[in-house]
């Protein structure tokens, strides 16, 4: 568990560089096509709050591990609350109309605990939007970070599409729609 936090504390001064980049703005334009402006909305594993910001709520919380990455992503987004603590660990009484998981289920020790957590923070229209990293573009991406055209990256969870939806289904959520659109 330290070691990811450190991993993330060293590496946060550079994550605005990385989230310029082409695949994290195609995110935000995805997640605001995605979740309409206006709504309560949690993310979990927010680093500097950039997604949050972009679906444009009207109750922002975003919430991770790493101290450092907290402190840059209040002074970005000054108008949203930030909330140090490990993703399947944050408790909270608000209920929220939106959650947001971001790559993050790629990057969590136990998946399973991560999507039950989540449940104590939603209501009954509650909708859960996440993204993971195809099991398919793992060669790619390892090649990409060798030669250091990629960030690096902690060791991942590889999951496959099926995966995510048992472990969906086993933690109580209705899928209502699966893509592989990036």
């Amino acid at each position: 568990m330290t070691d990811r936090r450190g991993f993330y504390d060293q590496h946060a001064p550079t994550r605005a560089r990385e989230l310029a980049r082409g695949y994290h703005r195609l995110l935000r334009k995805y997640y605001q096509f995605l979740v309409p402006p206006g709504q309560r909305v949690l993310e979990l594993g927010c680093g500097l709050g950039d997604l949050l910001a972009a679906v444009q709520p009207a109750q922002g919380v975003g919430v991770d591990f790493s101290a450092a990455m907290l402190e840059l992503a209040r002074a970005r987004h000054p108008t949203l609350r930030f909330t140090l603590a490990e993703a399947s660990e944050f408790r909270t009484e608000e209920r929220f109309d939106y959650v947001l998981l971001s790559d993050l289920i790629n990057d969590v020790p136990d998946v399973q605990a991560l999507l039950e957590s989540v449940q104590h923070h939603v209501f009954q229209h509650s909708r859960l939007v996440l993204n993971f990293t195809n099991n398919l573009w793992r060669p790619l991406l390892a090649l990409s970070q060798k030669l250091g055209l990629r960030s690096p990256k902690l060791p991942q969870n590889w999951l496959s599409l099926a995966d995510v939806r048992n472990l969906l289904h086993l933690t109580g959520w209705e899928i209502i729609k699966t893509e592989t659109r990036i």
